[in-house]
């Protein structure tokens, strides 16, 4: 999808780090995609209720 000119994206920067951190991680592609654009927001952690982002870096997780 992201070399198709059939679609449109806000920030491709954006998708190519949630990506990154996806193929690195074990959370869901969107927990990844949300943190990154916290991150730019200026959030320092992005709060989740998934475990598999227990230990990763800018997410906090609340039991």
């Amino acid at each position: 999808m992201l070399h198709s000119a059939a679609f449109e994206f806000e920030s491709r920067s954006t998708l190519h780090q949630a990506l990154q951190r996806y193929k690195q991680g074990r959370a869901d592609f969107s927990d990844y995609l949300i943190g990154v654009i916290a991150r730019q927001a200026g959030c320092t952690e992005t709060v989740s209720f998934d475990s598999k982002l227990k230990a990763e870096k800018g997410f906090r997780f609340l039991e």
